[in-house]
């Protein structure tokens, strides 16, 4: 199933605050529940493509691996995330594993994107202890 490259989708937050904002890891998990992940800027993801969805809470990672339909969804992803601050693009995604808590050292290389061979590794771990 993996190929090279998965296109990721970071959710990022410190946590719920004042404002009532959704952890990271409920952002991934609605996600799935709704079988979507979005991005803030618009992109188009071919099917099949494999995606890995992750997030930092308390300095752990978790991540989900699903593939891509290839279905943008029309709607703007506050309809989905309350706490959504921008515009962006929601994917249709066929969610695969569960989420999974994955080694911090995993992402050791990342800045504002994780490098695709980052991606892959993560990917292939979370498919080997789901």
């Amino acid at each position: 199933m993996t190929n090279l490259n998965p296109t990721c989708f970071y959710y990022t937050s410190n946590g719920i605050d004042s404002n009532g904002s959704a952890t990271p890891l409920e952002h991934l998990a609605i996600g799935q529940a709704m079988g979507v992940a979005a991005k803030a800027r618009n992109i188009t993801i071919e099917p099949n493509r494999t995606i890995l969805n992750y997030a930092k809470l308390n300095d752990q990672f978790y991540a989900q691996v699903g593939i891509a339909t290839g279905r943008k969804i029309d709607i703007n992803p506050s309809e989905i995330w309350a706490d959504w601050k921008s515009g962006g693009t929601v994917h249709e995604v066929v969610w695969v594993t569960q989420l999974a808590l994955v080694p911090s050292s995993m992402f050791a290389n990342q800045r504002q994107e994780l490098p695709g061979e980052d991606a892959q590794l993560i990917v292939d771990y979370i498919l080997t202890h789901k």
